[in-house]
C-alpha cells in the first residue's frame, strides 16, 4: 500500500483546487468539443455500471473503509441521469441490505469516461434529488455536482432542489473537455482477465469489469465516531440572526456537533444539542457577523474561538485560519488524522459557490480515485463525492482544536 507521502495530491484534489482545469485529450481531425460528444454517445450499459457499483461496495467493506456496508449489502437501479441530448450520463443505484430490507444510502456511476466512474455515494442517505423531479421531468447531469429536472413539455430547467431555481441551458454545470485524472479512472476498470476491457467501455459494452482492488486502497483518513445526521442551514428560519447564506455559522456548529455526539456529557457546554441550538446559532451568527451577504472569511476563525473563550468550558481553545489549504496542508491532514473535523471556505465552487462546508474524512485509491466527505449544511447527511467532479478558485480552512 502506498504511504501518506502522496497527500499532498491527495488534499489538493481534496479542496478542488484544479488551476488547470480540465485536461482535453483530442484528435488531430476532432475538435475538443467533439471529442466529448463521441464520448457521451459511447455511454455504458445499465449492467456494466451495476458490475461497477457492486465492486465498488464489496471492496469498500472488505477494506475496512465502510461503516455500513458488508455482505448482506445488495444494490438497485433507482434512476437514470441523461444530459440534454437524451445520452444516458449517469445511473444511481440505491444500496440496501438484503437482511433487514433497510436503507445503506446510494451509488451514481458515470456512464461514459466523459464523467468519473463512482461519481458520489452515500452510506447514511436516500438520493435526495429525485424527490425535487416534477412528475415527468427527466433527470439532468452534465458533470460536476449539480442534478437539474427538464420540463420538456415547458423546455424549461431547475435546479433539484426545495427551491426550484429555474436555470437556462448555457448556465448548466457541463463537462466541456476530458479530465486526465478521469480518463486515468477509467483506465483502471480493466479486470485482469479481460485484455481489452477499456475498448468495451468505448464500444457500449455490456460488461465493464471494476477493479478497485482490496489491495489498492491506499489512503484512509476519517474523524470517528461519525453522527448519522447533522444541521441544515434551514435548520435555524426561527433563531435570531438567520440570514440564507448563513453556512459560516452552520459549519460551526456542525464541527462542534461532531465532539457533543461523540460525548454528550464531556461536550455539553458547547451547546450545540437540542433546544440550545438556535441561541448558539444566534450568538456565533453575531460574532461572526453574518448578514445575507455571507460572513467574511477573516472573522470565523476568530468569531469560533471567542465562543469558546467566552460561553463554554472550552476557553482555552484555539483556532487558526489557513489560506490556500493546498499548497500547506500538513496542519489539516493531521487535524482530520487526529479525530478533528476541519471547515473549507469554498470560493466560486461549481456547485456550492461560495461556501462554508465541514469535511470530516478523504479516501484515495490507487487507481485515482479520490474522495472526500463533507457535511455541507444543504443536507443531513454525509456526501461522500470524487474529488474530480468538481473545482473551486480556491479554498481555505479553519483548524479548530478545543481544550478546557
Amino acid at each position: 500500500m502506498k504511504r501518506l507521502s502522496k497527500i499532498g495530491c491527495l488534499v489538493v484534489a481534496l479542496v478542488m483546487l484544479f488551476y488547470q482545469g480540465f485536461m482535453g485529450t483530442v484528435s488531430a481531425c476532432a475538435s475538443v468539443e467533439q471529442v466529448v460528444d463521441i464520448e457521451k454517445r459511447n455511454y455504458i450499459t445499465e449492467q456494466a455500471a451495476l458490475y461497477i457499483a457492486e465492486n465498488f461496495v464489496e471492496d469498500s467493506w472488505l477494506d475496512g473503509l465502510s461503516y455500513t456496508w458488508d455482505e448482506n449489502s445488495y444494490l438497485n437501479i433507482n434512476i437514470q441521469c441523461y444530459d440534454m441530448n437524451d445520452n444516458i450520463s449517469a445511473y444511481v443505484f440505491d444500496v440496501s441490505d438484503s437482511m433487514t430490507e433497510t436503507n445503506e444510502g446510494y451509488i451514481v456511476v458515470g456512464a461514459s469516461r466523459v464523467y468519473c466512474p463512482i461519481i458520489e455515494y452515500s452510506e447514511t442517505a436516500e438520493f435526495p434529488f429525485e424527490e425535487y423531479l416534477e412528475d415527468g421531468d427527466k433527470l439532468i447531469y452534465e458533470g460536476g455536482t449539480n442534478y437539474y429536472g427538464y420540463d420538456r413539455t415547458n423546455e424549461q430547467l431547475y435546479l433539484c432542489n426545495p427551491d426550484h431555481v429555474k436555470v437556462m441551458k448555457q448556465e448548466i454545470t457541463k463537462v466541456t473537455s476530458l479530465n486526465e485524472k478521469v480518463t486515468e479512472q477509467w483506465e483502471q476498470l480493466n479486470d485482469s482477465k479481460i485484455s481489452h476491457a477499456e475498448q468495451t467501455i468505448a464500444e457500449n459494452a455490456v460488461s465493464v469489469y471494476s477493479d478497485y482492488g482490496r489491495a489498492s486502497t491506499t489512503n484512509k483518513i476519517e474523524v470517528t465516531p461519525l453522527p448519522q445526521n447533522f444541521y441544515v442551514m434551514t435548520k435555524f428560519k426561527n433563531a435570531t440572526g438567520y440570514v440564507d447564506s448563513c453556512c459560516a455559522p452552520t459549519a460551526a456548529i456542525n464541527l462542534m456537533f461532531y465532539y457533543y455526539c461523540k460525548n454528550t456529557s464531556y461536550y455539553s457546554s458547547l451547546k450545540v444539542g437540542g433546544s440550545n441550538v438556535d441561541n448558539t446559532f444566534t450568538q456565533i451568527s453575531k460574532l461572526m457577523k453574518t448578514d445575507e451577504t455571507g460572513t467574511r472569511n477573516d472573522l470565523i476563525a476568530p468569531a469560533i474561538k471567542s465562543y469558546l473563550r467566552d460561553k463554554t468550558a472550552f476557553d482555552n481553545s484555539t483556532t487558526s485560519y489557513m489560506s490556500l489549504v493546498a499548497l500547506n496542508a500538513t496542519q489539516m491532514v493531521n487535524d482530520l488524522r487526529n479525530n478533528k473535523p476541519v471547515i473549507l471556505i469554498l470560493k466560486n465552487h461549481e456547485r456550492y459557490g461560495n461556501h462554508a462546508v465541514v469535511c470530516v474524512g478523504i479516501r484515495e485509491y490507487d487507481n485515482g480515485n479520490i474522495y472526500y466527505t463533507l457535511a455541507d449544511g444543504w443536507y443531513n447527511y454525509l456526501r461522500t463525492m470524487n474529488a474530480y467532479g468538481g473545482n473551486a478558485e480556491y479554498t481555505d480552512a479553519v483548524s479548530v482544536h478545543l481544550f478546557k
